[in-house]
């Protein structure tokens, strides 16, 4: 008997001790799937039956102000699962969490994705696996690499012998190294990006999906290298068409150095010295402003695994050996012929060009009419390729480069074209007044002669307090038929032809509740809907308190369904707006038909409108004029020739004058807008700014859609609420330079060769030294130059804030005697018809720039210089 109790006392111990066990280790999967991954930044957890493996950005980079994938495979060991894959990139406060539908069912693993923007910089990414009912099945909290804190370019790379690209790492980048199995479908996946090479890799092995993806990255600002050489046929496949490449296979070996001679080489030391310097001191800036950031909090500092350590603590050493073995290095190479439709050489060498660029939307596609893998020991020779990219990099991504280091990027331009409600919505004073006037006379005299001559003055006490109730309620109905009651949306669309009949359809709304409780809106999945991007450092603004953000909290929460996108708002303040942004794209023919003409004394020509809507407020950008078209209603054809017009020659002219403001409808007092004037300024100066930060040659017609149906996200959301905002539309067209046997060419800013890597053109300005500027131009080679104009109409005079117009001498380097001379003087239009002795056989020009500054002009924007060719020559 006695045995038979120890026997059963064995037995409940080991019972109790599985019970401990099986407790313990459900414990340590909860502490692993929450806890001890965030610790220890692993990137796989699990839960039971249901286990999932996060991947986020590229080889876990991402950048704040940019949008990031984030990626898992969740597999499913158990009975089939239903229920939502949610993603926050947390902030301070204001979280949105992003949420989509998805089924896993037995025995199988599915593979999700979401694209998000990373707005605020918490360095905290936290992914969960919610059930039917909202709880978490099974989450994770990683800890995001930022890229921001150290200046550096990120390039992705499509090749099959990536070691040859291997020197696209030396100088200041991250590289990235994809195929067609990890390249996004979508182009904000791509949107970390600044540079796509693709070198040795057959594009065929590409989606459509792909193609489409790289070429709205480009249309947005990216900028694409294409390696061709023994190569070409594969690498141009699926972009010859796309980018309107034509090139010729009959290979030619040449001994070059890629136009790399002694100059150039010490000038691409003096950048890496430059450059080395510059991210020593934005390490330096946000080592101090991280160290006030703590300091305004009571919280201790962490200890951190974020990438601005290693800026900060990184010897720069790699710069002195990277110095050491640079050299002029000649290899023989394999060239080809190739061009792009505007085409702008960069690289000649043996009069042959070894690399142009052409503008596409705001970005540039990158032609290298080589291969441009190097083996180890031909290092130099691939960093003066690398050089000659990130120099030519869209001046739309220096942008966004440079602002993303000082910790901001937001176009307050779209914010703002989304705050305006209409004014027919706001309350009439004068029925105000009336009432009010009433109201004073009523409880003033009238009722005290009425009480004094019925001798009832005892009454006032409770006649007035009844009076000022009967009169709020009256002052209440009259305002209930203008009174903001239920949420409503304020949105900017525009419709942009990237191709002749395909569009980009650019949605950006607000949703605005006059109270605070939770609600919902629902659209169409394929829309895509996202929270309009912008960006928020923690270390660049010092003044901010260190907290940890609360995970739970949100402000939004877009729900990704499997048969709608529903928006959720919970308990946002009132008429506090949310920004949103929606993105597709569709074939939709283009009717407006533009025969456009310059010569370099007018623009002249026709526009037809072959829609079933008006166009108004049309504005013409061509070749610098902004012009004021006007209506064109449907059917119509307007003629351009002279119709009012300004030239714009730097990005504070947008501000700086009023002729914008008279195109979207006002006057010269901005003062006197209306809601809807001030919506077309700022969808102006959107489309406009990104024009000015460079030399894009870029002309197009921006008008307003008047009597179309709504469509879309904001037609949706039309039937659930009131909406408020204005549809544009931005058509590309080519401009007409010919005049008999010859054709104007309106700048040679274009051709300028960048002095130094990574120079942002934000204003476009340049610094006069001294008063004194030289600048090399490379004019495309193949072309017969006749004259050089310096016209007045291209070099107005132009109030400005913090500019000047030049005022001086300008000068041409005289090949022939090898001294400067004088050709045109400020204020001294003419042309320049014996151009020999100044332009090369290459058709290089150097001009420099002399003028005596005063204190206030240390921004000088350079004055326009014009030139005639052979027609025979002409590229549109």
């Amino acid at each position: 008997m006695k045995e038979h109790w120890h026997k059963k006392k064995v037995i409940w111990i080991i019972i109790a001790l599985g019970i401990i066990l099986g407790t313990f280790m459900g414990l340590s999967i909860k502490v692993a799937g929450k806890f001890q991954n965030k610790t220890q930044n692993q990137l796989s957890v699990y839960s039971g039956d249901i286990s999932m493996t996060i991947d986020y950005g590229y080889n876990q980079y991402a950048k704040y102000g940019r949008y990031m994938n984030v990626r898992a495979d969740v597999t499913n060991e158990g009975t089939d699962f239903h229920g939502w894959f949610q993603v926050i990139a947390p902030k301070l406060d204001k979280n949105v969490f992003y949420r989509k539908e998805i089924m896993v069912e037995s025995a199988t693993t599915e593979n999700i994705s979401i694209n998000i923007p990373l707005t605020d910089d918490t360095g905290i990414l936290q992914v969960k696996l919610l059930d039917d009912d909202g709880k978490s099945v099974v989450e994770k909290e990683i800890t995001i690499k930022i890229g921001n804190y150290q200046k550096e370019f990120y390039i992705g790379v499509l090749s099959d012998n990536t070691s040859r690209l291997d020197y696209a790492r030396q100088v200041g980048s991250q590289v990235f190294y994809l195929d067609e199995n990890n390249l996004a479908e979508d182009y904000l996946g791509l949107d970390l990006l600044d540079v796509i090479i693709i070198n040795q890799f057959d594009t065929n092995r590409l989606s459509d999906l792909q193609i489409k993806a790289i070429q709205q990255w480009v249309y947005n600002g990216g900028s694409l290298v294409l390696g061709t050489g023994e190569y070409a046929k594969d690498t141009l496949a699926k972009f010859k068409d796309v980018f309107d490449i034509q090139y010729w296979e009959e290979l030619e070996e040449y001994k070059l150095t890629f136009g790399m001679n002694e100059d150039i080489l010490e000038r691409l030391k003096r950048d890496i010295i430059k450059y080395d310097e510059a991210r020593k001191l934005l390490a330096e800036t946000i080592r101090q402003n991280k160290a006030m950031y703590y300091g305004y909090s009571v919280m201790p500092e962490k200890d951190t695994t974020l990438t601005e350590d290693a800026g900060i603590l990184s010897p720069s050493g790699w710069v002195q050996d990277l110095l050491d073995k640079l050299k002029i290095f000649p290899i023989r190479k394999n060239i080809i012929h190739a061009s792009l439709k505007d085409g702008v050489p960069k690289v000649m060498e043996k009069k042959h060009v070894l690399m142009e660029i052409s503008p596409y939307g705001y970005g540039n596609v990158q032609l290298f009419n080589l291969d441009m893998g190097v083996e180890v020991e031909q290092e130099s020779f691939g960093i003066a390729m690398y050089y000659s990219i990130m120099k030519n990099m869209s001046s739309t991504k220096r942008f966004q480069l440079d602002n993303e280091y000082y910790g901001n990027y937001v176009d307050y331009n779209v914010y703002n074209g989304m705050s305006y409600v209409d004014t027919e919505n706001i309350p009439k004073v004068g029925k105000y007044l009336v009432i009010l006037s009433i109201y004073v006379i009523v409880v003033g005299p009238a009722l005290f002669i009425v009480l004094k001559k019925l001798d009832k003055r005892s009454l006032t006490w409770v006649l007035v307090p009844s009076f000022a109730a009967v009169f709020t309620a009256l002052v209440y109905l009259v305002g209930s038929d203008t009174r903001i009651n239920e949420p409503y949306a304020g949105y900017v669309e525009i419709l942009s032809f990237e191709e002749e009949n395909i569009v980009q359809d650019n949605v950006y709304f607000a949703l605005t509740a006059p109270y605070n409780r939770k609600y919902k809106v629902d659209v169409d999945n394929k829309y895509g809907v996202v929270q309009l991007s912008d960006s928020n450092s923690r270390y660049m603004y010092s003044n901010r308190k260190s907290m940890e953000p609360n995970l739970d909290r949100y402000l939004t929460a877009i729900n990704y369904g499997t048969e709608k996108t529903t928006l959720e708002v919970n308990r946002n303040a009132a008429f506090t707006p949310i920004y949103y942004y929606s993105k597709n794209h569709y074939p939709l023919e283009n009717k407006i038909t533009l025969d456009i003409h310059y010569d370099g004394n007018e623009v002249y020509g026709s526009i037809t409108n072959g829609f079933s809507f008006d166009v108004t407020n049309a504005l013409l950008k061509c070749d610098g004029f902004i012009i004021n078209i006007g209506t064109i209603k449907k059917g119509e054809t307007v003629y351009v020739k002279d119709k009012e017009s300004q030239i714009l020659t730097s990005r504070d002219d947008l501000y700086t004058t009023t002729i914008i403001n008279r195109i979207a409808g006002g006057t010269d007092k901005l003062s006197e807008n209306t809601a809807e004037v001030n919506r077309r300024n700022n969808v102006f100066y959107h489309l406009l700014e990104p024009n000015m930060q460079g030399h894009s040659k870029e002309n197009f017609l921006i008008g307003f859609i008047q009597g179309d149906e709504e469509h879309g996200v904001i037609g949706q959301l039309s039937e659930e609420m009131d909406v408020y905002g204005t549809k544009a539309l931005s058509v590309p067209f080519d401009v007409d330079h010919r005049k008999g046997n010859k054709a104007f060419v309106p700048s040679i800013a274009p051709f300028e060769e960048v002095e130094e890597l990574g120079e942002t053109p934000y204003y476009n300005y340049k610094n006069l030294e001294g008063g004194m500027k030289t600048v090399e131009y490379q004019l495309p080679p193949d072309e017969k130059i006749s004259s050089f104009e310096y016209l007045k109409n291209r070099n107005q005079v132009v109030k400005k804030e913090y500019s000047s117009n030049f005022n001086g001498d300008i000068y041409f380097l005289n090949y022939r005697t090898g001294t400067y001379d004088l050709v045109f003087t400020t204020g001294k239009f003419g042309r320049l018809d014996d151009v020999s002795p100044y332009i090369t056989d290459e058709n290089k020009i150097t001009i420099r720039y002399e003028a005596g500054l005063s204190t206030n002009e240390y921004q000088v924007i350079l004055p326009n210089i014009s030139y005639w060719k052979e027609a025979d020559h002409v590229t549109n």
